[in-house]
């Protein structure tokens, strides 16, 4: 996919992957410049990448590879977001007209889940109200997960969205 006369802002997406990893997934992957040249640092930083994960490679950038990087610099991001929220018991049930950050993080959950589940209508990620919309959100996830609810969320629902996301992530991660 990428060698040595891509595109800059190809190598570019590829170095931001290497950076992040390094810096929050695995240190062993070398850090390199963000600088739209694939120059020998940034193939030596793939080989490496490519060997610490166990893919056949030569420092070029396959889809095997860029897969992989792919996944790991999203889960990184994801849990830099999540890391952000902290619910607790007294905070529960979430229901319409609840605001604070742990509406936030229903929010980013539901909308990581619609990624999947092609039904849950979208919600605002940054918005600290729990709405309408909202409801209806959590009430699709309950259909999905054929449970009869009001469309709100309580500390077991939560569990159970947190769960069918990191059940999610593994499925994706044995078929990369």
């Amino acid at each position: 996919m990428y060698e040595l006369l891509d595109k800059a802002s190809a190598i570019r997406e590829i170095q931001k992957f290497l950076f992040v990893i390094s810096d929050k997934v695995n240190s062993d992957v070398p850090r390199v410049a963000i600088d739209g040249i694939y120059g020998e640092e940034t193939r030596n930083a793939v080989l490496i990448f490519q060997n610490l994960y166990d893919i056949n490679g030569d420092g070029t950038v396959d889809r095997i590879t860029f897969d992989k990087m792919y996944v790991l610099y999203r889960d990184a991001l994801d849990e830099d977001l999540r890391r952000d929220y902290i619910i607790t018991d007294n905070g529960f049930p979430i229901s319409v007209g609840t605001q604070n950050n742990d509406v936030m993080y229903i929010h980013l959950l539901l909308n990581e889940l619609g990624k999947t589940y092609r039904d849950i209508e979208r919600v605002d990620i940054k918005s600290t109200f729990f709405s309408e919309r909202s409801k209806r959100a959590v009430k699709d996830l309950e259909k999905i997960f054929r449970i009869e609810g009001k469309g709100e969320v309580d500390s077991l629902f939560l569990l159970r969205m947190e769960n069918e996301i990191a059940s999610i992530k593994r499925a994706n991660e044995e078929y990369i």
